[in-house]
């Protein structure tokens, strides 16, 4: 983790989606700063890519080829939807909503002791 007070939370393995036939396979890592998608060599597109917490609005389920209960999207502030399918997409969720609220509550703290 690159941030002095960053730590991980938990991992899962999960598939980023693009498509219905189309994912790349790897590890969703949740920190209590940021999600980090790790792809496994494997796949055509390798590597990580990031979201951090402060930038997702709203966490969402969505079930792949229409009917399997594993989709999970993530949206951004600048709309982006990015989407995984997982095991477990209910943990996640709480997860990354809990960690939502406790910055809120941090900001919000912050910016109440700053007016004292």
């Amino acid at each position: 983790m690159s941030e002095n007070n960053e730590h991980v939370i938990d991992k899962f393995i999960a598939n980023r989606y693009r498509h219905i036939l189309s994912a790349d396979g790897g590890q969703l890592t949740i920190s209590n700063e940021r999600l980090i998608f790790n792809a496994h060599a494997l796949n055509i597109d390798v590597g990580q890519s990031e979201i951090a917490i402060a930038d997702i609005m709203s966490v969402n389920f969505f079930s792949t080829l229409g009917f399997i209960p594993n989709g999970l999207v993530i949206t951004t502030k600048d709309g982006i939807k990015h989407k995984f399918v997982v095991y477990k997409r209910q943990k996640i969720a709480e997860i990354i909503e809990d960690l939502k609220e406790t910055r809120v509550k941090f900001i919000n703290r912050t910016v109440f002791d700053e007016d004292d």
